[in-house]
């Protein structure tokens, strides 16, 4: 239920001129987990592939990539980012974009070198 709400806003705030592309992208990133927590791949795949990704901000391509559970894309780009402060460790343990990537089978292995204590 809760997803179906964040969709439903996610899209009626994708309707309005933010101004911002980066407040755009993030309505839609937040779109794309809505739709993925639901089980709507199809959905979720259109909606990241409608969007120009060429010129935008690294963890934008970290999203992308993690919604898409295409890893060896995304981990360079999230050691980058992380190393640039776009992105930081609560994100990666907190952060609902990131839980497919924690439930994988190389998060044990990638997260200490990523934030090592």
């Amino acid at each position: 239920k809760r997803w179906e709400v964040v969709n439903k806003v996610a899209h009626y705030a994708s309707s309005l001129n933010l101004g911002s592309d980066a407040s755009t992208r993030i309505i839609r990133i937040n779109q794309a987990i809505a739709l993925k927590e639901q089980n709507r791949l199809a959905e979720m795949n259109a909606l990241l592939d409608r969007q120009d990704w060429s010129s935008c901000a690294l963890r934008f391509h970290v999203a992308r990539y993690a919604l898409k559970e295409q890893y060896d894309q995304m981990i360079p780009l999230l050691d980058k980012a992380v190393a640039n402060e776009e992105i930081d460790k609560h994100a990666v343990v907190e952060w609902p974009l990131f839980r497919w990537f924690r439930e994988s089978h190389i998060y044990e292995s990638v997260f200490p070198k990523l934030f090592p204590e």
